[in-house]
């Protein structure tokens, strides 16, 4: 039996973006209304602040300044229960330090210890990697470290990552999973399922970080469902969690994706491009009969 013990809990606090991302692996945009309530919000960090092992809650989505009183509210919430808050954003509203000032101040002042900003090709914003070190100089005084968060695509030939850091993934390859497993470049090289037999991001017996949605459901890996905090018993779950008898977790240490298809009774057949887009091909077979364990709102537009 392995204990869960997540240091860090992302918050999805809403699917709702201002885009449709082809990248996004939460299937977020405008016409998304999943989001958190106030009331609902505030009740999530207070039973994650009993949770010994949770130091950090990131404020994520979608984009969770589309909510921003919501967002102040729950940055206040975590620094008053002794969380150290962070924010993940595209940061499409920053252009001029002015930006920075107006829109991050009043969140540094409620407690805001970290700001991931996603700057790159997919977020077509240039000017926060033209303009980090100001930016960084503008948060660092207010006592808020910045992240760079930075994607790209796959050249078309490389074979698939084998890397298993278990941190938080900020930096590298875009993963195939989402919105992104159904724009696949038309170049991309694919590869076997036997080749694809581990998970190259987690570390599936003792994950460091995990999601929670809007709902209450705390996902291992977006579209993985492992419990829903509003359920109760919220620290037996973690105290008595056991990766090797998860339904999904366990197949995955044995033998990857291509072992949750055997699990789930999933024919595969064909290429894939990396491990996520075979995993999330897999999930998304297999949730129509596993709703709880696979919800088909993430695996498809809603």
């Amino acid at each position: 039996m392995s204990t869960l013990r997540p240091s860090t809990i992302i918050i999805l606090l809403t699917r709702r973006c201002l885009y449709s991302c082809t990248h996004c692996n939460t299937f977020s945009s405008s016409s998304e209304t999943q989001t958190f309530s106030h009331i609902r919000l505030i009740r999530t960090l207070h039973y994650l602040s009993r949770i010994k092992s949770i130091r950090t809650v990131i404020f994520s989505g979608g984009e969770p300044f589309l909510h921003y009183p919501l967002l102040k509210s729950g940055v206040f919430e975590a620094a008053t229960l002794g969380l150290t808050p962070m924010v993940w954003t595209s940061g499409y509203f920053i252009q001029t330090r002015e930006d920075i000032i107006q829109s991050l101040r009043p969140l540094t002042d409620v407690g805001l210890k970290g700001c991931i900003l996603s700057a790159d090709l997919f977020h077509q914003n240039p000017w926060l990697s033209e303009n980090e070190e100001l930016i960084r100089t503008e948060l660092e005084a207010r006592g808020c470290e910045l992240f760079m968060s930075s994607f790209q695509m796959k050249e078309p030939a490389s074979p698939p990552t084998l890397a298993r850091s278990g941190d938080l993934l900020l930096r590298g390859t875009l993963p195939f999973m989402g919105r992104a497993a159904d724009h696949i470049p038309e170049d991309m090289s694919l590869w076997e399922p036997d080749d694809l037999d581990v998970c190259p991001h987690l570390n599936l017996s003792d994950p460091t970080y995990l999601y929670l949605d809007p709902g209450g459901n705390l996902h291992l890996c977006p579209g993985i469902i492992l419990h829903n905090i509003f359920m109760g018993h919220i620290r037996q779950y973690f105290r008595d969690f056991d990766s090797e008898k998860h339904p999904v977790i366990g197949p995955l240490l044995r033998g990857g994706p291509p072992q949750l298809a055997k699990a789930f009774n999933i024919p595969i057949s064909g290429g894939f491009a990396d491990q996520c887009h075979l995993c999330f091909h897999v999930r998304r077979q297999a949730a129509a009969v596993h709703p709880h364990l696979f919800p088909p709102s993430w695996y498809t537009e809603n």
